[in-house]
């Protein structure tokens, strides 16, 4: 009887490699996978704290602009912070990661401590080593030797302050109007008042053949007051001759009035007084383009270049120069003004000049012609500027509905 004997099976030497290789591929496959879970994990919570970050500092700019009161927003910006939640945490912020400042529309950029502030800016943080949130944890990081992660971000919320002059012309041939354009300007004020934000500021200058500084830029709530009773004064009309204050025609008229006498109105410029660095353009008569530069110098000088800045120019009548006539008796009897000659037209070009200087400066200028003249409206929309409007009417009762309309015109600005 045989047997049969079958020959011993050789082992492969790489059948045990590959069996490592695989146990090694697995291995590193879910080392991928438990990292990729935990990148998403991270992403979200990164998008949560952003999201939380970002309402919290819109949040507290509105209650600034609101309030003008640095507590109720930081308050704010807390509270809605609190209520927003990153992977299952509420945040809370500490009184430093809510700062306030200056934003620079054109730079972009934050600075802490700018007064007025313009801008919110908020840390948000899940940290170990910074805040009260802690850390975010990771689940499958452990694997790799990292158990949590750290995160921050700045939200940042801004709007553009409004600084805005007016620059009223208060020239002889106004005399019949002034007291509409008086009441009107005060509109203006009232309706800028009544947005309620601390932080938008006022001014004026009134004008002839110069201009003069009536109202520094002056905060609309904390100041209005103040102004309404400047701009308002003692309420009497221009024909009266007990007239003490307020907005109305320039001083001294050099002819004899519609009310037999010259103007005696002593708190304002007089009405022969021209630009003392442009002697060359005579001294009566109308310049707008003074009372443009003259603004324009305002607001480079007490406003920042990350704010909304307007001129709102009030005129009746286009550039010119005038001369006084006499009689026989060596009387001034009146003014003759001509626009079209030599100095009228240096004046007019003038205008044009400061009207392109002040948009070269971001200053942006609404303007204003009241009266019946075809060219004066032609030449006062020319110096519109900006994101400014020009309106023309011949009635002296339709100012303070265009005021009204240029006040609602000016944007409030955001950025976030």
């Amino acid at each position: 009887m045989y047997s049969i004997v079958w020959p011993a099976r050789r082992q492969d030497p790489e059948q045990g490699t590959v069996a490592i290789m695989m146990a090694l591929c697995i291995t590193v496959f879910f080392g991928f996978a438990a990292l990729g879970f935990d990148l998403a994990y991270v992403r979200l919570a990164r998008l949560q704290l952003q999201n939380a970050t970002d309402a919290a500092a819109h949040a507290a700019l509105v209650r600034l602009r609101a309030t003008g009161n640095v507590g109720s927003a930081r308050a704010m910006a807390k509270s809605v912070a609190a209520q927003n939640y990153v992977w299952g945490k509420s945040i809370t912020l500490q009184d430093a990661e809510i700062v306030f400042g200056g934003w620079n529309f054109d730079a972009k950029t934050f600075t802490n401590g700018v007064s007025p502030a313009n801008a919110v800016q908020v840390k948000g943080t899940r940290s170990s080593t910074s805040g009260v949130n802690g850390a975010v944890g990771l689940t499958f990081g452990t694997m790799l030797g990292r158990s949590s992660i750290d995160l921050q971000h700045y939200g940042t919320a801004a709007y553009r302050i409004r600084s805005i002059v007016v620059a009223q012309d208060i020239t002889g041939s106004f005399s019949d109007s002034i007291d509409t354009a008086c009441s009107a300007d005060v509109t203006m004020l009232d309706t800028l008042h009544s947005f309620n934000i601390p932080a938008d500021r006022i001014g004026m200058q009134v004008f002839t053949g110069g201009s003069t500084l009536f109202t520094p830029l002056t905060y609309l709530q904390a100041d209005y007051s103040s102004v309404q009773a400047q701009w308002r004064g003692d309420g009497k009309l221009v024909s009266n001759t007990s007239k003490t204050s307020g907005i109305t025609i320039c001083h001294k008229l050099d002819y004899a009035t519609p009310y037999g006498s010259p103007y005696d109105h002593g708190w304002m410029p007089a009405c022969s007084q021209g630009e003392i660095s442009r002697p060359d353009l005579g001294t009566d008569g109308t310049n707008p383009g003074a009372a443009i530069k003259a603004a324009m110098d305002q607001l480079q000088t007490q406003s920042n270049p990350y704010e909304t800045r307007v001129i709102v120019l009030i005129t009746d009548g286009e550039p010119s120069c005038c001369t006084t006539v006499r009689n026989s008796a060596g009387k001034i009897t009146y003014l003759k003004c001509n626009p079209g000659d030599a100095c009228s037209d240096a004046r007019a070009q003038y205008g044009v000049d400061m009207a392109n200087a002040a948009d070269a400066a971001d200053i942006s200028i609404f303007t204003i012609s009241f009266g019946a003249s075809v060219s004066q409206a032609k030449y006062t929309a020319g110096l519109a500027r900006g994101i400014g409007v020009a309106y023309d009417t011949p009635y002296a009762t339709e100012l303070a509905a265009i005021l009204i309309k240029i006040a609602g015109t000016i944007p409030i600005a955001l950025v976030q």
